[in-house]
């Protein structure tokens, strides 16, 4: 099959791509504090003799996609993962090899870049058992204060939360999830208490 149009590749669906590589400043500083690091995919316009060739599994999808290729359908780009130069497809065979087979001579392609910020990571508190803490943001829409009642491993705890109604058990979350240690006021101690037969 070859494409009748002298594109060097297939139309890509630039709103939802927009969408895919639009930056969260917000969220990768999260990342980066938390983590130490943070991702964001960025678009590449590939050679296809770049990529590293698979079989294809699957003829009567690789058609479908040839079909829409012809109709000059816009399709997702492809995404991929770098090694020493070369490409491998982590998804979009059928799309690679309906490109070959079109004519083509490149193919839209995802890659996820890593941005290692040691520098930014935060230290993460050390909370102990028997702790009331505040969380940063309500969990499951209503949690605002946790009773640290076992402590797991590193800094996860085993969390018993509550508010000034009722008190649950969350489960294991995340140091970082909680915001300060305080002082809750005695209703809600009584509650986590009294709910959890609690000893304090």
């Amino acid at each position: 099959m070859r494409y009748a149009n002298r594109r060097k590749h297939y139309p890509v669906d630039q709103g939802k791509l927009s969408q895919t590589l639009k930056r969260d400043p917000k969220r990768e500083l999260e990342s980066a504090k938390s983590r130490g690091f943070y991702t964001y995919q960025e678009l590449l316009i590939l050679p296809l003799k770049d990529i590293q060739p698979e079989r294809i599994w699957r003829p009567d999808r690789l058609l479908r996609v040839e079909e829409a290729i012809l109709k000059g359908k816009a399709l997702p780009p492809i995404t991929v993962s770098e090694n020493s130069g070369s490409f491998t497809i982590d998804d979009g065979i059928h799309r690679y090899n309906a490109s070959l087979d079109a004519g083509f001579t490149h193919i839209p392609a995802l890659i996820t870049r890593l941005v290692e910020t040691p520098e930014l990571k935060e230290l993460t508190p050390t909370y102990k058992v028997g702790q009331y803490v505040q969380f940063k943001e309500r969990q499951e829409g209503r949690w605002q204060i946790g009773y640290l009642a076992e402590k797991v491993h590193g800094d996860i705890f085993v969390v018993i939360a509550g508010d000034a109604t009722d008190a649950d058990w969350l489960g294991d979350l995340h140091a970082r999830l909680f915001q300060r240690v305080i002082e809750p006021p005695l209703s809600i101690k009584r509650q986590i208490q009294q709910h959890w037969y609690l000893a304090q």
